[in-house]
């Protein structure tokens, strides 16, 4: 009768070809109804579930393998298999659980690779699902053996030094030793480094430069040393408007180390800067590197006439307002075997500062012997001073690698060509 609700019972029996292995789409007739013996066959519908996970993959859940499978629950799929891993367990596919996509996704990536990055890699929309899983970052790191940071190793040498979960996270290194690649960033921080006050638990550290004439400094030297110090990849850029050219490092790892075992300060450091003891005590390979590191951020190469029309005779100077840093530096330079003088003089500010100066042939030629020069901002212009035996004044790094390549005349930067 019209309007009577049919029961299966009711319902013609067909039959139905089924494909075991069902790698392509799905043969005719697949998903018709079974007879009655059919459905009273477990193995039946276990085979279509199997078929269906099959066809669809890993991704699908218990729902959509249920009905590509003809079923109208995912409670059958339950039914017959344990969990969704049994499942693809004996198709022969491994089913990774969260915990082992997270592992895996991490050991496919980079060290460094952040929280987000992981997740994405095994397929989630938030980083947050490494919290449900894994106490930290950290934990997943360890856990999928691509943990770099050496915190556990600083905890026993510097257990003042505390590392957060960004620096465990990016394998962030510190230096157990004091070397001379490490003296010299030293250096770069007493001439041109910072670590502000008002940074967050002091977490700061800024480091930069003049953005036309030291931008190959920091591009090729400084961040390869940084690298190999800390083993940390730096984020350099114009600063300030553009009218710098450095970066700021976000580290707590780094700037305890800075403060608490170094001994540099926080905050406003112009008049009180000092080399530490550390490397005051060091041998003369530790001296000698902290002072290129000094001299190449805040000392400055340059070339006076005397008694020529040209600019031939050699001047290196440093100023500080930190007398202690002053004498600090012509102590070193002396057992180096140089002969710094040191002056003053009150600037508008009402502050002594003090300059380490040394002039001549002979000087510049025992600093570079001695010390050296890396910042190519003064190494180009000791190559020109070499090569011409002058170096004309106010002349900017592109110029001076244009007269090293023959490209330009240095006398043409006079006005007039006088030999």
């Amino acid at each position: 009768m019209a309007g009577e609700k049919k029961t299966a019972r009711d319902r013609p029996m067909r039959s139905v070809s089924v494909s075991p292995a069902m790698t392509g789409a799905p043969q005719e007739g697949y998903f018709e109804e079974p007879t009655y013996s059919d459905m009273n066959n477990g193995a039946f519908t276990r085979q279509k579930i199997l078929d269906a996970a099959i066809r669809l993959g890993k991704k699908a859940n218990n729902q959509e393998i249920a009905e590509f499978a003809g079923l109208k629950s995912r409670r059958t799929v339950n039914y017959y298999f344990h969990s969704k891993k049994d499942l693809f367990f004996e198709i022969g596919t491994a089913f990774e659980n969260p915990v082992e996509k997270l592992i895996n996704a991490a050991k496919a990536l980079p060290p460094k690779a952040s929280a987000r990055e992981i997740a994405e890699k095994a397929g989630y929309k938030s980083h947050k699902i490494i919290n449900c899983y894994f106490a930290s970052i950290r934990a997943l790191k360890e856990a999928s053996e691509t943990f770099e940071s050496n915190v556990d190793e600083i905890s026993k040498v510097y257990p003042e030094v505390a590392f957060s979960e960004q620096d465990v996270s990016r394998g962030v290194q510190i230096p157990t030793e004091i070397t001379p690649a490490v003296a010299e960033e030293i250096g770069w921080h007493i001439g041109d480094g910072s670590m502000p006050n008002n940074s967050t638990q002091h977490r700061t550290y800024q480091l930069s430069g003049d953005k036309s004439e030291e931008k190959e400094f920091y591009d090729l030297y400084v961040r390869k040393a940084f690298k190999k110090i800390y083993n940390t990849d730096l984020k350099i850029g114009y600063k300030s408007r553009k009218r710098a050219y450095g970066f700021t490092l976000s580290s707590k790892a780094v700037t305890d180390y800075k403060t608490k075992v170094i001994g540099l300060p926080i905050g406003e450091k112009s008049r009180t800067i000092t080399i530490p003891p550390r490397i005051m005590n060091g041998d003369i390979n530790i001296k000698r590197a902290v002072v290129r590191g000094i001299a190449d951020t805040d000392f400055s190469f340059m070339f006076g006439k005397a008694h020529k029309k040209i600019h031939y005779y050699p001047r290196i100077s440093g100023s500080t307002a930190s007398p202690k840093l002053a004498y600090q530096l012509k102590t070193i330079l002396t057992q180096l075997g140089l002969k710094p003088n040191v002056t003053h003089q009150i600037r508008k500010k009402k502050f002594l500062e003090y300059s380490v100066r040394m002039c001549g042939e002979a000087q510049l030629e025992k600093w570079m012997n001695k010390i050296g020069i890396n910042n190519p901002k003064h190494m180009t212009k000791y190559l020109v001073w070499k090569k011409f035996g002058f170096c004309p004044p106010k002349t900017n790094i592109k110029q001076r690698k244009q007269l090293l390549m023959g490209l330009l005349d240095p006398y043409s930067l006079y006005g007039e060509k006088n030999a």
